[in-house]
């Protein structure tokens, strides 16, 4: 099955995932490590680690805001509940 992008997609797709491989997979035990040869010691890469945290709180708490539910209407004559097996 072939799946058409446009260039905007395809840009979102790179860069998420780009965001995952280095936030998740690889920056981090990098830096830790460089870090930890350095100094010989876990205490900056804890602190760098708590301040990311922080910041990450606070982003959530005044850039992100309350996060709400969104209800969805539901087709007309369509029972989603019925067709998820939930009834």
């Amino acid at each position: 099955m072939a799946t058409t992008l446009n260039l905007e997609q395809m840009k979102q797709f790179v860069r998420d995932h780009f965001e995952d491989f280095v936030n998740n997979g690889i920056l981090a035990p990098a830096v830790t490590g460089y870090i930890v040869s350095r100094t010989g010691s876990f205490f900056w890469p804890f602190a760098i680690t708590t301040v990311v945290a922080v910041l990450g709180s606070l982003s959530w708490i005044f850039v992100i805001g309350s996060v709400k539910q969104i209800v969805w209407a539901q087709p007309k004559g369509s029972n989603l509940a019925q067709a998820a097996g939930t009834a």
